[in-house]
């Protein structure tokens, strides 16, 4: 049996808003709309939208709403999957995006990547970033990875201690 989900039927599209000057105070997060909408009418939404895990059924996120949900979570500032529901004090975040998916529907979704999916999503965001700075800085600029070699993790804003491990490894 070739079950279609209603995704594959109606692709979901975030909600199409007139922006209009004003001298009113306006949300933390009333610049999000305009970068989601610059976001999925570039070329790279397309590509972005090729490494997204598929959604067979009929669930109520498509997988392009909960992976914009997530991409303006980081543009938002969100440190965890937690600080998505910032948003639900926000209208006009809620509206653009048509509605928000809860942080364990979210953490559902993470979890539904497959190996593939992770790797596709690697190699579309350092293609990405690359295209990005040659369009800030030009063909010639120059890039450097600083990398820390260090075999333990670190958390925490501010970071100490990067130096020999146990080991005697650095």
């Amino acid at each position: 049996m070739n079950y279609q989900s209603k995704w594959d039927k109606k692709p979901w599209a975030p909600k199409k808003i007139i922006y209009e000057a004003t001298e009113e105070k306006l949300t933390a997060g009333a610049g999000l709309g305009p970068l989601i909408d610059a976001f999925v009418e570039s070329s790279e939404f397309k590509a972005f939208k090729k490494c997204l895990p598929k959604r067979i059924g009929n669930s109520s996120y498509s997988s392009e709403h909960l992976a914009l949900i997530i991409l303006a979570g980081f543009w938002y500032g969100a440190d965890c999957l937690e600080d998505l529901e910032d948003f639900e004090e926000d209208p006009a975040v809620e509206d653009k995006l048509g509605g928000l998916a809860t942080s364990k529907t979210i953490a559902n979704y993470l979890r539904s990547f497959s190996a593939e999916d992770i790797q596709a999503l690697r190699q579309f965001m350092t293609h990405q970033a690359f295209h990005y700075r040659e369009r800030i800085s030009g063909k010639d600029c120059s890039i450097t990875f600083d990398i820390d070699s260090t075999f333990h993790e670190q958390s925490g804003s501010k970071m100490e201690g990067l130096a020999i491990n146990r080991d005697g490894k650095i």
